[in-house]
Order: structure tokens, then C-alpha cells, then sequence
């Protein structure tokens, strides 16, 4: 959908949101692929799919639901709203991949 709307329009972000989320679930399901095999670093690369939706998907809907349909916040007082939540889900992510590296290193001793 996404690559449709830019193909179209270049210019309007809802397309563009649309094709950045799409290609981060998609690069999470081929790290989750490549996770589950035992191959060489699948310890480590079994971490992306998480942190990957964890930093797409949530970002991805608010924006959505703030830029829709005219690709433009409501008023620029919602860019506080922008902000904090790509600071929070930030932070999770950052979090997330804090414990995991932890969880792995754990378990090659």
C-alpha cells in the first residue's frame, strides 16, 4: 500500500509511513527466518524481530493516527505527542536490546 501511495504521490507522508513500516516488519520476518535456523550469529540476530516491531509498529500507528488523512499534525501542539512517543518507544527499544544482549551473553557462559 504504502509503495503505492508513493509511486503515486511522493510527496505525502501517510504513503511513506505506510512503506517504512511494511519494509521494517518485513526485514523483522526475515531476521525471525533467519533466527530460528542454527546459523552462524542466530543468537544474535533472533533479538531484531523484537526490537524491530517494537519500533515500527506503535511509532508507526500514532503517526498514522495523528497525520491521517491530510499528512499534517492537527495543530503543533500534537508535536509534543510526536515527540514523546518516539522518545518513549525509543527508550523501550534501547532497553529491550540492553536485556537481550545480556540474555545472550548469559548463555555463551
Amino acid at each position: 500500500m504504502g509503495a503505492l501511495i508513493v509511486s503515486r504521490r511522493p510527496g505525502n507522508v501517510i504513503g511513506w509511513i505506510y512503506a517504512v513500516v511494511a519494509l521494517v516488519l518485513a526485514a523483522s520476518q526475515v531476521t525471525g527466518g533467519y533466527a530460528s535456523r542454527s546459523l552462524p550469529g542466530s543468537a544474535w540476530v533472533a533479538l531484531l524481530p523484537d526490537l524491530l516491531w517494537l519500533a515500527a509498529v506503535p511509532v508507526g500507528v500514532t503517526l498514522l493516527m495523528l497525520l491521517f488523512p491530510t499528512g499534517h499534525l492537527p495543530s503543533p501542539r500534537w508535536q509534543l505527542v510526536v515527540w514523546a512517543t518516539v522518545g518513549v518507544y525509543g527508550v523501550l527499544t534501547a532497553l529491550l536490546a540492553v536485556v537481550y544482549v545480556g540474555v545472550v551473553l548469559a548463555q555463551r557462559r
